[in-house]
């Protein structure tokens, strides 16, 4: 039902939430990635690495670099 009503699954749409959120803390505060990792949810920074670039097509780091943080 949920996949029908939003158009994905709801492993990905929660994913998509945690990174969005990750996002914000990686320009916003200077805790590591690993902080930021568990701060969302996922518990392994190298999950939480190759979830954030296969959602963002960058690493945490480099995002946080191409906007003007770290």
């Amino acid at each position: 039902m949920f996949k029908d009503e939003c158009g994905e699954d709801i492993s990905t749409y929660i994913l998509k939430h945690r990174i969005a959120k990750s996002k914000e803390l990686l320009l916003s505060t200077d805790k590591t990635v690993e902080e930021i990792a568990e701060e969302v949810g996922i518990y392994n920074k190298v999950t939480f690495t190759r979830n954030f670039k296969k959602i963002t097509n960058t690493t945490p780091g480099a995002y946080r670099k191409e906007n003007g943080v770290g």
